[in-house]
């Protein structure tokens, strides 16, 4: 036996075309695919679990979720929730893990996962608040739907960069253009927190298609803090 499993369309892209697939099971092995490729036998797996872990980003940072296969050495082989082509091939690759190795002990979460009829999600807006805890939400999303998670992310640092240019960058120019170039700080620093509240205004729109929306009630306040924000600045 020898199975290939697409690789994340957005990873594909990036590889100009070049990577086509992120993982390669055997009747023996499993293999994560690479310039480096990691390989664990697969009589030898003993759990799979899915974890959020820190990964570095630059001088900071961050934490991202993967799928972390373990052996009976407690040798890991650690899969980015994105590696692979959507949430039916990730389900295909653990069913089949499964199959070839019927020891293999999934979380708790992982076997709710298997158990989730994936349908096919179209990008829209969806202003649903989801009570509850927001970081349990944003783990089921990554499961179900992680391109679209991915992507809405990449779409937020975008509009990080794009909001710190015209509210810094702009500002700065259209201040100097209405008061000289030495107008007061803190006009600068109202018109700063007006981008701030633009920017996450509109990232709460943003994460709305991973039906992530926190409320119109925050979308309001943000709105009126930015409002408020160049008011000050430029009035």
């Amino acid at each position: 036996m020898r199975k290939e499993y697409k690789i994340n369309t957005m990873e594909r892209i990036f590889s100009l075309g070049l990577k086509r697939y992120g993982v390669e099971i055997t009747s023996e092995e499993i293999v994560l695919l690479g310039l480096l490729p990691k390989r664990m036998l697969i009589d030898s797996i003993v759990e799979i679990s899915y974890e959020s872990r820190s990964v570095p980003a630059g001088k900071t940072v961050t934490s991202s979720f993967f799928y972390v296969i373990k052996n009976n050495q407690g040798k890991e082989l650690v899969l980015p929730y994105l590696l692979l082509d959507g949430a039916a091939t990730l389900q295909e690759l653990f069913r089949d893990l499964r199959k070839l190795n019927p020891k293999i002990i999934l979380s708790e979460e992982l076997e709710w996962f298997l158990s989730v009829n994936i349908e096919k999600r179209k990008l829209k807006f969806d202003f649903t608040v989801h009570k509850g805890d927001h970081v349990r939400r944003r783990r089921e999303q990554t499961h179900l739907y992680p391109s679209l998670v991915s992507f809405i992310w990449l779409t937020v640092i975008f509009h990080l960069i794009a909001t710190i240019a015209l509210f810094g960058g702009l500002g700065d120019y259209l201040l100097t253009q209405r008061f000289g170039a030495d107008y007061h700080w803190y006009r600068i620093v109202a018109v700063s927190i007006g981008g701030l509240g633009f920017f996450l205004a509109t990232t709460n729109l943003l994460i709305s298609l991973a039906s992530m929306y926190l409320g119109h009630k925050w979308t309001i306040r943000l709105l009126i803090i930015t409002i408020i924000g160049l008011c000050v600045g430029f009035v």
